[in-house]
């Protein structure tokens, strides 16, 4: 064969080189490149979304500290700074840490969030605050605003009227508030707190219960609960509520006492001794856990110990109508008339008094707008040197008449023994 003819019947015989194949096998790979690449962007959109998205769950759950932890997270993954400032300013002033509000307001200012917004935001942190003297008529500017949560402006003013004495408007706007937000359990248990504020007890314990049923994991709903139960005469019910109240540690020392108190009202005093006295020693300063132990030894007929304990309640709180009676019993029986007889007449004193402030507060619920009744509740409450309630009520006059002369001589007395109030 010759040479010509071979090489013309190899190139017939030998399969040809897949050149065809090779941009289709280029393309393949610029494709699947690009997938990987575009799933990649999406995964960190998606982790950056998640703790977003999480902490506004949680903030919408009223679980706050919950959102502050996934704040801290979505704040590492560089999401928008003046929003996560927001958030934690709506946490904040749930928690009522004023001072922290105010920082996250700056860090919001410097990321770049409107003036206007953040004036809103102050107004909102300064009714949660129950300053409402000049920013009461702000209300309906602030419902009609899309710059802020409509829920947050309805909580921060129904909770400056219960801060104020004043459950009736609290009452009012919660009517509305659940008309929008039929599920919010936050509007409940604020309806629970304005009916416990005036003393009805039964009407709070119901409110209070819708608001566990919606949200069974609060323990602040728990304890209203269970605090309102307690009052209704019914300590079995309240006991496992305060309880479930105890795993929040800024409730948890008024939680415990609850469970002593139930437990003593329940016939269990071994039960209520063992938690108090853990909690002495828990929170030594505690004058109200001193009084429930003292009254708790003196039914178990341990006198001596009992008259200790009374005398470390007062010891942190001197004026208080509670203890000295218990004390005065005590010394009584363990026949000491002659010290019992100051806690005796210091009782006397003060039964009428605080009398007088019941019949006063029975006559503010019926005449709200009534001026000197609150400022008759106001001095009496610093003569008993319960300067909070002194303070609240003078203010709940500055709402109503700004200006009021009385009310103002008040504060400017006791304001100094405050730390919990937002600046201006």
């Amino acid at each position: 064969m010759s040479p010509l003819l071979l090489k013309a019947t190899q190139s017939m015989t030998t399969p040809a080189k897949p050149y065809s194949k090779q941009p289709s096998l280029q393309r393949a790979r610029v494709w699947r490149w690009t997938a990987v690449l575009l799933f990649f962007v999406a995964m960190i959109g998606l982790v950056r979304w998640i703790p977003a998205q999480m902490a506004v769950q949680a903030l919408d759950a009223y679980e706050n500290h919950a959102a502050l932890s996934w704040l801290d997270w979505s704040e590492r993954l560089w999401n928008d700074a003046g929003e996560i400032a927001l958030e934690r300013v709506r946490a904040y002033r749930r928690l009522r840490q004023f001072d922290l509000v105010r920082t996250h307001m700056l860090r919001a200012k410097a990321a770049g969030v409107s003036r206007d917004q953040l004036e809103r935001e102050q107004w909102i942190t300064l009714a949660q605050a129950g300053q409402l003297e000049q920013i009461e008529s702000k209300l309906p500017e602030l419902l009609n605003s899309s710059q802020v949560n409509p829920r947050d402006v309805c909580e921060a003013y129904a909770t400056g009227f219960l801060l104020t004495h004043r459950p009736g408007p609290a009452l009012d706007l919660i009517v509305p508030w659940l008309a929008d937000y039929p599920g919010d359990a936050q509007a409940y248990y604020l309806r629970g707190q304005a009916h416990a504020s005036a003393r009805h007890y039964t009407e709070a314990e119901q409110a209070f219960r819708e608001a566990w049923r919606l949200a069974p994991r609060r323990p602040d709903v728990a304890l209203g609960l269970a605090q309102a139960l307690l009052q209704l005469k019914q300590p079995e019910a309240a006991l496992p509520l305060f309880e479930a109240a105890t795993v929040d540690a800024a409730l948890s020392d008024q939680a415990w006492l609850g469970v002593a108190q139930s437990a003593r009202s329940a016939g269990q005093p071994e039960k209520a001794l063992s938690v108090l006295q853990t909690l002495v020693e828990h929170a030594p300063t505690l004058a109200a856990a001193w009084d429930e132990l003292g009254r708790t030894q003196f039914d178990q007929h341990d006198v001596k110990a009992s008259i200790e304990s009374l005398e470390k309640a007062l010891t942190f709180s001197p004026n208080s109508l509670s203890s000295r009676q218990a004390l005065a019993r005590a010394l009584m029986a363990n026949g000491e008339p002659a010290r019992a007889k100051p806690h005796l007449e210091f009782v006397a004193q003060a039964t009428e008094g605080f009398a007088k402030i019941g019949l006063l507060q029975d006559q503010s619920d019926a005449h709200p707008e009534d001026i000197a009744i609150r400022l008759q509740i106001a001095e009496l409450y610093r003569k008993y040197d319960i300067p909070s309630l002194a303070i609240s009520w003078a203010r709940s006059i500055l709402v109503l008449k700004p200006g009021h002369a009385g009310a103002q001589k008040l504060l400017q007395d006791l304001i100094p023994e405050t730390k919990d109030t937002p600046q201006r």
